[in-house]
């Protein structure tokens, strides 16, 4: 689901010419939008047939009020404008308008791509409340072509399209795999069988629990000049990181959004590749390994590990696991810190070397692969937008039996 800001901030794509056995037609002329009477909470039940509100499905009703695949455009609040192809058998709320009744030379299908790459954001209206009506789609015109190639078009985006969710599908569940894996190395090891009790609860018997400082070099980046927006600083060849830089989603910090100088250089601290980053200000936990020399200001804090205390991905993946307690351990203030009075005596747990080694390996390898399989879900969408834009265009026409 998008939400109403990104809908609104969607450009609208008005084809203004067709090939020359292809028609425009009002989308009006193609469905009759409807909608139809919402239920309450109350009057859902705990079986019985989906219902699909303003954001998705929402519970489950006695009857169902469409018997086919509907399209259902959110027609009101924080998603208002998102088209949406619902299953068959379902109650659709009134907080969405219902393609009903799409003519019989019109794809269902072909409808909701054509829709959905128009876009529905200069038919919405109000400020507080964004709404559409059935009068405002009335001034939504979309290119048709011959039923054949509507199917045709509407086959090709659909076979992406489940290329799109398999993939997300898989996404999920290595993330829950990830999750599930990173809880049972970190606190119970591999092949351990005595544990005992620890103030970080029940750890395998030969592990340790060391404070932070003992096992990493900590120390918070440095930029002293003021303002820091001074131009005569930046634009070098020496990168500088800002918080944003670091990732969420992977383990190595491979790119950056400001460079500094030599004279930049002067004033800030140049820390070397291998070093963990992690972020203290503003966005609290996050942390990833340097892959080249940065500089970064001291919103964020380098973790050198100490050889022959302990392993990189291994603290890692250690910092990840206790972002939570790392956040709630940041006192309250207007601006929340996490400085290095917490993070230098915060606790953890500590494996030989070689187990951490393994540790590190295992979750890593997990993460390589999501990580390809992210950017295999980027480049499928990726392709579904260019195809889109062809397709639905009449720019590249299909072949049709």
């Amino acid at each position: 689901m998008s939400n109403a800001s990104d809908i609104l901030s969607e450009p609208v794509n008005i084809v203004s010419k067709v090939p020359s056995n292809w028609i425009k037609k009002n989308l009006v002329e193609l469905c009759n939008p409807k909608q139809w009477k919402t239920i309450s909470q109350y009057e859902m039940s705990k079986t019985g047939y989906p219902v699909f509100g303003a954001n998705g499905f929402i519970g489950y009703y006695p009857e169902y009020n469409h018997d086919n695949e509907t399209i259902a455009i959110t027609c009101r609040g924080a998603t208002c404008g998102t088209v949406n192809l619902v299953p068959k058998k379902t109650y659709i709320t009134g907080n969405s308008m219902c393609l009903d009744n799409v003519s019989r030379d019109t794809d269902v299908k072909y409808l909701y791509y054509a829709s959905s790459y128009r876009t529905l954001s200069d038919v919405i209206s109000g400020s507080a409340q964004p709404q559409i009506t059935g009068e405002s789609l009335k001034f939504v015109i979309l290119p048709i072509p011959p039923i054949t190639e509507q199917k045709k078009i509407a086959s090709i985006l659909t076979s992406v399209d489940e290329l799109i969710e398999n993939t997300q599908k898989q996404i999920d569940k290595l993330q829950d795999l990830k999750k599930a894996t990173m809880n049972d190395l970190l606190t119970k090891g591999i092949g351990h069988t005595e544990f005992k009790d620890s103030e970080l609860g029940r750890i395998p018997k030969s592990w340790e629990v060391k404070r932070l400082d003992e096992v990493s070099l900590i120390s918070r980046g440095k930029f002293s000049h003021r303002p820091r927006n001074d131009p005569d600083f930046y634009d070098g060849d020496h990168p500088f990181l800002q918080t944003g830089d670091i990732p969420t989603n992977d383990t190595d910090i491979t790119s950056f959004t400001q460079t500094l100088n030599e004279k930049g250089l002067t004033v800030s601290k140049l820390f070397p590749k291998g070093t963990l980053v992690l972020t203290i200000a503003a966005t609290i936990g996050e942390v990833g390994i340097l892959t080249f020399n940065s500089c970064f200001p001291d919103s964020l804090v380098g973790i050198s590990c100490k050889t022959n205390k302990t392993t990189s991905y291994f603290l890692l993946y250690s910092l990840r696991s206790n972002k939570q307690k790392l956040i709630s351990e940041t006192p309250e203030s207007t601006q929340k810190n996490l400085n290095l009075d917490i993070l230098n005596p915060f606790p953890i747990t500590v494996p030989t070397l070689d187990e951490q080694k393994e540790i590190g390996t295992v979750l890593l390898s997990i993460d390589h692969t999501l990580k390809e399989k992210t950017q295999k879900l980027t480049q499928t969408q990726s392709l579904k937008k260019s195809l889109m834009q062809d397709l639905l265009t009449g720019k590249v026409r299909v072949k049709v039996n």
